[in-house]
């Protein structure tokens, strides 16, 4: 018993730790994190579109297809 509040006592004080350098890179760094952050999310989200993009035009492709077909 004594050794897992012992562990929990360590997990606890890891914890409250990366919670304060956390708060000191928020400080010190936030703002070009933030810039960041917002790169990488227009990054993702332009991605996202491209990917739409792409599988909408192979869907019109199969159906152009599949419409010549059924047309001979």
């Amino acid at each position: 018993m004594a050794a897992k509040m012992f562990h929990l006592a360590k997990c606890a004080k890891h914890s409250l730790l990366k919670q304060k350098i956390e708060e000191h890179l928020d400080a010190k760094i936030g703002a070009r994190l933030d810039r960041m952050a917002e790169l990488a999310a227009d990054a993702l989200i332009d991605s996202m579109h491209r990917l739409s993009a792409r599988k909408q035009a192979s869907r019109r492709y199969e159906e152009d297809i599949l419409a010549a077909l059924r047309s001979e």
